[in-house]
């Protein structure tokens, strides 16, 4: 039992991986690579009071979004402090006043 002061008793999880949520929830086929992790989650999971989870496209959830976006040529992720903070806390602030969030792909 976990035995946290902190310890939530409710949890939302939300994920634009239709795959990732299958999975968290027992449907699909899951790899043998994820199986230790998904059951550490579910041991976690059976110690809340209720749990729940939604998919939410990544349009939906701008920091996500960003962070995404930040790619190189070769795939790699390449993040800026500085400009990485000033558009996550702009999106974050955009978020709280439930502005809406465009992507735009330069052609």
């Amino acid at each position: 039992m976990l035995t946290s002061t902190l310890q939530p008793h409710k949890l939302w999880i939300e994920s634009d991986s239709t795959t990732a949520l299958a999975w968290l929830q027992g449907r699909g086929n899951i790899p043998w690579t994820a199986t230790r992790s998904l059951r550490n989650i579910h041991f976690f999971l059976q110690h809340l009071e209720e749990w729940k989870s939604s998919h939410i496209h990544r349009e939906g959830n701008s920091p996500a979004d960003i962070l995404a976006a930040f790619q190189s040529i070769r795939g790699e992720s390449l993040i800026l402090p500085q400009q990485l903070w000033k558009e996550m806390k702009e999106a974050l602030d955009n978020d709280n006043k439930d502005l809406g969030f465009l992507r735009i792909r330069d052609k």
